[in-house]
């Protein structure tokens, strides 16, 4: 009989693929009527839209991958796998929406200004976040497990 992966590591990996094809989905949306409408709405205060918003990508990020740190730090005294596979989620998840964010800001900033150089940011964020997808070597790391301990 095939062995099947937990379902909390199966749920984990549906969150990232989902938020992934949001995104991806949303930017196509957003280019689409950038390219079809063109409205003119380039802000006369781009350079600070601009410093303002790769600031806050970059806070969020660090944000994101300091409370990830932490998460999995605290899950080390964590003895029942089931328990640290779901802390590990949540981990993952606060990870995966910080990373969201920074993409959506990406977005917005190409929406403000209909400047390309958030659309490039937003594409080295998309590949980032999708790089970012738990594996089951990444999560034996992290949670110092065994591989049949991933499995039902």
């Amino acid at each position: 009989m095939k062995k099947k992966f937990h379902p909390i590591i199966i749920s984990t990996i549906t969150i990232h693929t989902v938020m992934l094809c949001t995104q991806v989905l949303l930017a196509i949306t957003l280019f689409l009527y950038l390219r079809i409408e063109n409205p003119k709405t380039k802000l006369e205060t781009e350079r600070t839209t601009q410093l303002i918003l790769v600031s806050l990508v970059l806070l969020s990020l660090f944000f994101g991958f300091y409370i990830f740190k932490k998460k999995i730090e605290s899950l080390r005294n964590v003895k029942v796998v089931k328990e640290k596979l779901e802390l590990f989620k949540k981990a993952c998840v606060i990870k995966f929406v910080c990373i969201e964010f920074t993409c959506f800001l990406a977005l917005l900033g190409y929406f403000l200004t209909q400047n390309l150089s958030f659309m490039i940011l937003f594409g080295v964020l998309l590949l980032f976040f999708a790089l970012q997808r738990p594996t089951i070597l990444s999560i034996t790391n992290y949670l110092q497990l065994s591989n049949n301990d991933l499995y039902e």
